[in-house]
């Protein structure tokens, strides 16, 4: 009976162990991909904050300094519907606007609702979750939020990083280049 339990126990704790290096493995790969595709990343979301809540409210963000614009939408099926701005800087001074007539607001919140739409399908390939640009007067220019690990921090010049908190946060994970550290979200 002992050499059962005992038997049992180890097969547990076999089996968590397996699951365990399977989980890390797949959350290695996936922020080596995201490092991998880091140029493209950074292109497709400078100065852009996505977040959602509940995989049902969104929040769309540019900034322009220390300026920002920000977008709600809610998710209906399918479809993303407007539903709050915060303007702080011109409509037309964000790229996917600069086009457009801003006095058309079906218009602009049609494009805006489908700049997020084509934004979370790359989120979804890459499997993240969430970026932000929110911590750029901290000297964090990016953080890439993935799905089960943590985040990519895309730091540009570490120096500008003076509170001592942000320096401990980007100490604490592992330096991929000068600008890229993986890190361990709590």
């Amino acid at each position: 009976m002992k050499k059962v339990f005992v038997i049992v126990i180890l097969i547990i704790v076999f089996i968590a162990i397996a699951i365990y290096l399977f989980c890390k493995t797949d959350d290695q790969k996936t922020a080596k991909n995201i490092y991998n595709k880091r140029t493209y990343l950074l292109k497709e979301f400078k100065d852009k904050t996505i977040l959602n809540r509940s995989d049902k409210f969104y929040q769309l963000s540019y900034s322009k300094g220390q300026l920002v614009n920000t977008f709600f939408f809610e998710k209906n099926d399918s479809t993303f519907t407007f539903t709050n701005e915060i303007l702080q800087y011109p409509l037309t001074d964000i790229a996917v606007l600069s086009s457009f007539n801003v006095t058309d607001t079906s218009g602009y919140r049609n494009a805006l609702g489908n700049e997020l739409r084509v934004a979370l399908k790359v989120m979804d390939h890459f499997k993240i979750i969430g970026v932000t640009a929110d911590f750029r007067k901290f000297g964090i220019d990016m953080k890439i939020y993935i799905e089960s690990y943590g985040a990519l921090l895309y730091v540009r010049d570490v120096t500008d990083v003076k509170n001592e908190q942000w320096k401990k946060y980007i100490e604490s994970g592992r330096k991929l280049d000068e600008s890229w550290y993986l890190v361990k979200d709590k």
